[in-house]
């Protein structure tokens, strides 16, 4: 692993970010976190973003919702793709997950609808990380 590699990782992973216009500044806060995942990508061959069912291959409803990734071993992001919707529909997989821009928990297993006003990309946090990951996604 080079450090060249991790930065290319998490350059690419930043683009990501951006794309998606998370709101409130999030994502240039994310960038330690960002590069920590993108390490631990290159170290162990694991796709820095990738579909639900690479980390869940036994859970049929994963692989019902490829439009969905998660980013690191503890973001979950479901991009909205259709234009005008007020709200939208997440699987979670197993686990306990905290919406990054509510903080309400919810139980894996199922899923779950939020508003999704222009500037929110529904995103939830794995709840074991929300301690370190919370206040990033806070105004």
């Amino acid at each position: 692993m080079t450090i060249a590699s991790v930065a290319r990782v998490a350059e690419a992973s930043l683009r990501v970010i951006t794309d998606l216009q998370l709101p409130n500044g999030a994502y240039p806060r994310l960038v330690p976190y960002l590069a920590e995942q993108a390490r631990e990508s290159v170290a162990t061959s694991r796709p820095l973003m990738r579909g639900l069912f690479v980390d869940h291959p036994h859970d049929e409803a994963a692989w019902a919702h490829p439009h969905e990734f998660l980013l690191g071993d503890d973001l979950l992001v479901n991009p909205v793709t259709e234009p005008g919707v007020t709200e939208w529909a997440t699987y979670l997989p197993a686990g306990r997950w905290v919406d990054a821009w509510d903080g309400s928990r919810h139980d894996g297993g199922r899923v779950v609808t939020r508003a999704t006003p222009r500037d929110v990309v529904p995103v939830y946090v794995r709840a074991e990380a929300w301690a370190g990951l919370g206040p990033l996604f806070e105004p």
